[in-house]
């Protein structure tokens, strides 16, 4: 049976340093109690990241990849959840023309500033992009690596990525994607200069 010593407890000095240790060390837990309640209601009440809207549209050719790279991307690195809106065609479509789903997310995305931008896909990528480039408003290119897409976003604002589903695999579609939708447009205004020479383009 374990003794219990019946030696009174030395008490600290009142004001003293050891007084103050010695009441620190009998309520452990109050203050980290406090602060993990404190910490759980500031996540509560953090914003929910808002979600990055794109549209996406192929032609018969790349079904698949456009299904596949809705699944594969459903976020970005930061969190930001990615909302996509399918313009078609679906499995089982048959075949189709792709400058009708060009200009079909072309309109949409010129229409509705909500939608960050837009993916077009057909077998090798030119078609679409060819026809998207025919809508006022559009800066659609055709990118095979992610160099080259993020190029396309920072000096040239390209709102849409074109991609080749004979060319491109859909993971590496993914990192295409990825470049392109986390490059920032440059405001430098040597390519700003550049982007309205080619607005005056669309109306002349």
């Amino acid at each position: 049976m374990t003794q219990l010593s019946c030696q009174p407890v030395e008490q600290p000095e009142r004001g003293s340093n050891a007084e103050k240790e010695h009441a620190t060390a009998t309520i452990p837990n109050e203050s980290g109690d406090r602060l993990s309640h404190l910490s759980h209601e500031t996540e509560k009440n953090m914003p929910t990241p808002t979600p990055i809207r794109l549209l996406i549209a192929s032609d018969h050719a790349a079904i698949d990849l456009k299904a596949r790279l809705q699944v594969l991307f459903a976020q970005d690195t930061k969190g930001h959840l990615v909302e996509w809106v399918d313009l078609g065609p679906q499995a089982g479509s048959g075949s189709v023309d792709y400058p009708d789903y060009a200009e079909k997310l072309g309109r949409q995305l010129t229409a509705d500033p909500s939608f960050r931008g837009g993916v077009l896909l057909c077998g090798s990528g030119i078609g679409v992009s060819i026809a998207a480039n025919k809508i006022p408003g559009i800066r659609a290119a055709l990118c095979e690596n992610p160099v080259s897409a993020r190029l396309a976003r920072e000096h040239n604002h390209a709102n849409v990525l074109c991609m080749g589903a004979r060319f491109v695999a859909p993971e590496y579609a993914v990192e295409i994607l990825r470049a392109w939708l986390e490059a920032t447009p440059s405001s430098d205004a040597r390519h700003c200069g550049r982007i309205e020479k080619m607005k005056k383009l669309e109306t002349t």
